[in-house]
């Protein structure tokens, strides 16, 4: 009964769709100042099994549909090419349509305050971001709307910013449909309040994954500071190597830092 329950488990990807509007705070730059991205399936690149103690995520996941599942994994037991890494920092932050210091990381000053609203995923997936990047990325958990951080909305979900009812979805207003926008001081540092809505009528986030906890994990990573999605931060695989690694890259960096010349070379 179980090997037939992990080969059915094992057959399902979890299709999904977001919709990411990441946009730059004061003058928008030379690049479109929108984006919309559409969640990709999995791509699952050779590194290693899934994320820490992760499994499924997507930033807008199609309602009541299996994930697929994974395994436990330490990030110091995975090799990725450093080069990769820093490809997809480039792409995901530093040169993202959204970035509003392009050529330089943006990112939220540690501990961010977050105001989790009783959501057991998140306090799941905060745990797993934290032991992942070995304490770069320390959250402040508080009761109430820090005015610099973020906040989680449990059952208002949409997906595409449109209206219909999605697993999840980051904005900078409490509405879901509000579309995001980040914000940076001079320094890089994002100054902005991020809401992370999860679940809805149509996509309860506990039913629809073998690890509920990672379309919280995908979320977070948008809220974190990237915007375009890359292998193993596309769909159902949650707080995966790949992704754990370039989040681990950006928060190892000080806000505002200059990588013009090291993209150029990616």
């Amino acid at each position: 009964m179980v090997l037939r329950r992990g080969i059915l488990l094992g057959s399902f990807f979890l299709a999904v769709g977001c919709n990411f509007l990441f946009q730059p705070g004061g003058n928008p730059p030379a690049s479109t100042p929108t984006v919309e991205m559409e969640c990709r399936p999995p791509v699952f690149a050779p590194t290693g099994p899934a994320g820490p103690e992760a499994g499924t995520s997507s930033a807008e996941t199609n309602p009541k549909t299996p994930a697929s599942p994974s395994a436990t994994i330490s990030p110091t037991r995975t090799e990725i090419d450093p080069r990769q890494v820093l490809r997809w920092l480039c792409d995901s932050n530093v040169y993202d349509n959204g970035n509003p210091m392009r050529g330089k990381t943006v990112r939220f000053a540690v501990p961010i305050a977050i105001n989790p609203n009783g959501s057991a995923v998140i306090l799941t997936a905060i745990r797993h971001y934290e032991k992942a990047t070995g304490g770069l990325v320390k959250f402040e958990i508080i009761a109430a709307d820090p005015p610099v951080g973020i906040t989680v909305i449990e059952g208002d979900a949409v997906a595409s910013n449109q209206g219909k009812p999605g697993c999840g979805n980051v904005t900078s207003g409490a509405s879901p449909t509000s579309g995001h926008r980040f914000h940076a001081d001079p320094f890089g540092v994002l100054n902005t309040l991020t809401y992370v809505h999860l679940g809805s009528s149509a996509c309860d986030d506990e039913a629809t994954g073998y690890k509920p906890e990672s379309v919280a994990e995908h979320e977070l990573a948008h809220a974190l500071g990237l915007g375009e999605h890359f292998p193993g931060f596309t769909g159902d695989e949650g707080l995966s190597p790949n992704l754990a690694a370039v989040i681990t890259k950006l928060y190892s960096l000080p806000p505002g830092t200059d990588l013009t010349g090291e993209c150029a070379t990616q």
